[in-house]
């Protein structure tokens, strides 16, 4: 009745595959979400690169710019035509504009480079991260993947451009070619995330040459929170999961097998070496198809035993005329 257990536990264990693939998709959600958290910056970037004329690009930043008032989920940033930064969002936040604002990361000036892993969501926030069910399926995890997925290449610190004049990073030269420019780089400042840049091109009155660009940045810190959060409740789920197929399947073994075990032992202790009846079957008195056997075997020992008797009766007085 073993193998029939295990059969009960196996298709149990089948259902886990639904939060799995959820954990799965999450990857996909991940990958969407950023990508329209870029599409969202460009945007930004696009509109505020046809505000500028290009003909006194600091004046016109720092107007546009002000205007705004930090009224921005973005930080942008104008360089001229060199790569100088000649305007800030930031630093034109008004008081506590040095501080990161919710979804902001900031670019202290110092922090520990991190995997691209935190990219694929296999390290959590601080939160989900110190609590152990999330531990005990991220190790895995961490451990499978750098067992079976080639190594991934590290990104740059988000520091890269801190307390820096000129900004020439590989997407603002793209915009001041005259093409649209993206960095990815890890945060920094205690924040396990990445930050995206998008850089757009500011073309001169005369709509051919390059004034400057705009560099558009932003931390995928809310994103990944929340899917850090979502990935500890799919975890959640199956671990209870896995909980209630383990209690079905002991159900399931506790009615099913222990009755047909019961019904073999006393299959084997019917008859004695001899063939003689030793015991009967004991009908069952449950109303299932396990019962109905039960009873149908009590009632085949019956006929069995009263045609032996029969037979034994006939031979003894068969044998007795015959002496």
């Amino acid at each position: 009745m073993r193998k029939l257990s295990v059969r009960l536990l196996a298709f149990n264990l089948m259902l886990l595959f639904l939060p799995l693939a959820s954990l799965l998709y999450l990857d996909t959600y991940e990958r969407q979400l950023l990508q329209t958290q870029e599409d969202s910056m460009i945007q930004q970037g696009r509109i505020l690169a046809s505000a500028l004329a290009g003909e006194n690009l600091a004046s016109e930043a720092a107007a546009v710019l002000g205007r705004l008032g930090g009224r921005v989920d973005s930080r942008l940033r104008v360089v001229d035509s060199a790569g100088r930064l000649v305007a800030d969002s930031a630093a034109m936040a008004g008081p506590g504009a040095g501080i990161a604002r919710p979804g902001e990361a900031p670019e202290p000036s110092a922090a520990a480079s991190r995997t691209a892993e935190a990219v694929d969501g296999i390290i959590g926030d601080k939160e989900a991260n110190e609590q152990l069910l999330y531990r005990l399926v991220v190790w895995p995890l961490n451990v499978a993947r750098r067992l079976f997925l080639p190594p991934r290449a590290e990104y740059a610190g988000a520091e890269y451009y801190s307390g820096a004049d000129t900004l020439l990073g590989q997407e603002v030269r793209a915009a001041l070619s005259g093409r649209y420019g993206a960095a990815t780089r890890l945060s920094t400042g205690g924040q396990v995330s990445v930050t995206l840049y998008s850089a757009i091109p500011v073309f001169d009155g005369s709509g051919t040459g390059i004034a400057g660009a705009v560099l558009v940045s932003r931390s995928s810190y809310n994103i990944l929170v929340k899917l850090y959060e979502l990935r500890l409740d799919v975890i959640r789920i199956f671990m209870f999961s896995l909980a209630a197929a383990l209690v079905l399947s002991l159900a399931l073994s506790l009615t099913i097998t222990v009755p047909i075990a019961r019904l073999r032992a006393q299959a084997e202790s019917v008859l004695d070496g001899a063939g003689r009846f030793r015991g009967r079957f004991t009908g069952l008195r449950r109303r299932d198809e396990i019962g109905d056997l039960s009873r149908a075997l009590a009632a085949l020992s019956e006929k069995l035993e009263r045609r032996i008797s029969y037979i034994d009766g006939f031979t003894a007085d068969l044998m007795h005329e015959l002496k």
